[in-house]
C-alpha cells in the first residue's frame, strides 16, 4: 500500500471503485453474491496489478494471476449454476468460494515458485 500512495487522485478512486463496487453491489443484488465477489476479487486484484506496474513499476504477478483466475471464474461459476444447482444456492456459493481458493492457491504456488 506504500506505493500507492503516490498514485494520482483518478487512479486511486478507479482502484476503489474496483475493489469496493462490486461488493456494494451485493446489498442491491443478494442473489447475484457468488458473482459479485468473484468480481470484486478478480477487478480489484487486477486493476491493483495494472496501476501498481504503471505507477510504481512493480510487477506483483501473483495479483495478476490471482485477478484474472477468479474472472475467468465467473462464466464457469454461472455455467456450472445454470446447469446443475438450479435449485440449491448453497452449493453455487461453495463453489464460488472453492474458486476464490484456488485463484489465491495459484498466485501463492506461482509467487513460491518464482521466487
Amino acid at each position: 500500500m506504500k506505493h500507492s500512495a503516490n498514485w494520482s487522485a483518478g487512479a486511486k478512486i478507479l482502484n476503489g471503485i474496483c475493489w469496493a463496487g462490486p461488493f456494494a453491489a451485493i446489498a442491491a443484488f443478494p442473489s447475484l453474491y457468488q458473482y459479485l465477489i468473484l468480481l470484486g476479487i478478480g477487478l480489484g486484484n487486477f486493476s491493483t496489478y495494472l496501476l501498481m506496474k504503471r505507477y510504481s513499476g512493480l510487477d506483483n504477478r501473483e495479483q495478476m494471476i490471482v485477478g484474472l483466475v477468479s474472472l475467468i471464474a465467473i462464466p464457469i461459476v454461472a455455467e456450472i449454476n445454470t446447469t446443475l444447482f438450479i435449485a440449491n444456492q448453497d452449493i453455487a456459493i461453495m463453489i464460488s468460494r472453492i474458486l476464490i481458493s484456488i485463484a489465491y492457491g495459484m498466485g501463492g504456488i506461482y509467487g513460491i515458485i518464482t521466487k
